[in-house]
């Protein structure tokens, strides 16, 4: 029998017969990183099976949602460190970006600002650094499929709030970026 593959949120769904039993099976789609199947149900038919293991899928979203943290200020639920870890591992993150986020996960509540951020990474300009780390924020809000805040007054600003929030105003009138906690306790736990 052929295998079905369909597109659901973050996973890549897949449905066809292991041992004469129909069995769908949910990976992540993007990077190489992933955890293997995340989920999986069976049913009578191929579209039984793929039902039940969205039913599933939707179930974890929800429980998930329902443990973020609201962020007031940026009218922003935050991601769970779970979901941080799955992000981080399928995002397809750059080298650079990997080093921004190690750099400021290492930061804490200090943060760091763009230009901290640019020569950790070996950008000449820190506006070169906001445009990748705000293209970081993008790839980790699609591999975790969550929404930017829309608070934001830009859109890299919006992105760079899936990764961070705006800190205080330093001494030099520079603004730093603090890691959420969350992001910030899975990078360190993660591999990456």
């Amino acid at each position: 029998m052929a295998t079905i593959s369909i597109e659901y949120g973050k996973f890549m769904l897949k449905a066809g017969q292991l041992s004469g039993v129909w069995t769908a099976r949910a990976f992540l789609r993007q990077g190489t990183g992933g955890r293997g199947f995340a989920h999986e149900a069976t049913g009578k038919d191929a579209d039984t099976a793929i039902e039940a293991l969205k039913a599933q899928i939707d179930e974890e979203a929800g429980q998930r949602q329902g443990r973020r943290r609201h962020d007031e200020t940026m009218g922003f639920d935050v991601p769970t460190v779970d979901d941080y870890t799955d992000g981080l591992r399928g995002a397809g993150l750059t080298d650079k970006q990997l080093v921004m986020l190690r750099a400021h996960a290492a930061a804490g509540d200090e943060g760091m600002t763009a230009a901290e951020l640019a020569e950790v990474a070996g950008y000449r300009n820190p506006n070169t650094a906001n445009l990748h780390y705000g293209k970081a924020g993008r790839l980790m809000a699609e591999a975790m499929d969550v929404t930017a805040p829309e608070v934001a007054p830009g859109e890299d600003m919006a992105l760079t709030g899936i990764l961070a929030r705006g800190g205080p105003v330093r001494e030099d009138g520079e603004f730093a970026w603090v890691m959420h906690p969350e992001l910030r306790e899975a990078v360190k736990a993660t591999a990456i």
